[in-house]
């Protein structure tokens, strides 16, 4: 997590500010058409999807599935015991050699 101990207001100049803008423009565009993608799926579709994003990640060597289960732990709070426990179940799915 970055620290703010170092802030400087003096780091943010004009051009600075638009390029931090355009990063958030952009970043706005990718939820929004990933929310268009993934929203018309049901459930067995999105765990398709997130079987296939995991075999892809594993091939090119970025899956992380201590980063996957640290998500579930943080997502805890929002979500009841069953979507927990299926959300945990499925994880550990992901994290097994097996997919």
């Amino acid at each position: 997590m970055k620290q703010l101990s170092n802030f400087n207001k003096s780091n943010f100049n004009e051009e600075s500010i638009k390029k931090l803008a355009g990063d958030v423009g952009e970043a706005e565009e990718k939820v929004q058409e990933a929310f268009e993608k993934y929203s018309k799926l049901d459930e067995d579709g999105l765990i398709n999807e997130l079987v296939k994003k995991v075999r892809s990640q594993r091939e090119n060597g970025t899956y992380d599935g201590e980063q996957m289960s640290a998500s579930v732990e943080f997502l805890r709070p929002h979500l009841s015991q069953t979507q927990y426990e299926k959300l945990r179940n499925l994880i550990t799915l992901l994290n097994s050699e097996d997919i």
